[in-house]
């Protein structure tokens, strides 16, 4: 049996990264996009090499730097999706090679905030959405300390409507019912996947 491949998303501050730590308490192994692009991005990794040779400006001594990327993008329309052209086809590659190492599992998850943006979902039997209130997002992100609200809005608009992605899902968690709630829906749902996935 092949394993279920589950796309876990959302809009940026709804909850995936806690989600997917529940999935992976349950024992299914969890592709993180953000992490794996932290990785790329520092000192002498592939995606660092390849952001300093679309431009110096973007780099530091020690990685790629995300700060200026953010600032810049704010003054150049076009840079978030020259950057990411960049960087997509090592993260496939990551991924892929992740799939392969974990075969065996019953269920493989994979932790993609722009899983529907990219418009690759193709290769997944499943999309989880989660998703909370605009006020909780908002609240949630500028917590953080990472981002200005004209930051925050800067990007949450380049993001698919919560709401039209709640309708292309397989699976939907609202993650402020509680970390409770989320749990229990996270155990709900593996079962379901266990119970129908009967692919060959």
């Amino acid at each position: 049996m092949l394993p279920f491949n589950l796309g876990i998303t959302g809009s940026i501050g709804m909850g995936k990264t806690q989600t997917a730590k529940f999935f992976f308490q349950e024992g299914i192994p969890v592709w993180d996009a953000d992490k794996t692009v932290h990785k790329l991005y520092k000192k002498g990794e592939d995606g660092y090499n390849a952001i300093k040779n679309f431009s110096n400006l973007y780099v530091n001594t020690y990685e790629v730097d995300r700060k200026k990327i953010l600032e810049e993008s704010l003054k150049q329309r076009d840079l978030l999706s020259k950057i990411e052209s960049k960087i997509h086809p090592l993260l496939k590659k990551n991924r892929n090679e992740f799939i392969d190492k974990n075969k065996h599992h019953p269920i493989i998850a994979f932790d993609i905030p722009l899983l529907f943006e990219t418009g690759e979902r193709g290769w997944l039997d499943g999309v989880l959405v989660v998703k909370t209130s605009p006020l909780e997002q908002e609240r949630r992100v500028l917590k953080r300390g990472t981002m200005t609200k004209e930051q925050f809005q800067k990007i949450n608009s380049k993001q698919i409507n919560i709401e039209e992605k709640c309708q292309l899902a397989d699976f939907i968690i609202e993650t402020d019912l509680g970390l409770r709630h989320v749990k229990t829906e996270v155990k709900k749902i593996i079962q379901i996947i266990l119970k129908t996935n009967v692919k060959n």
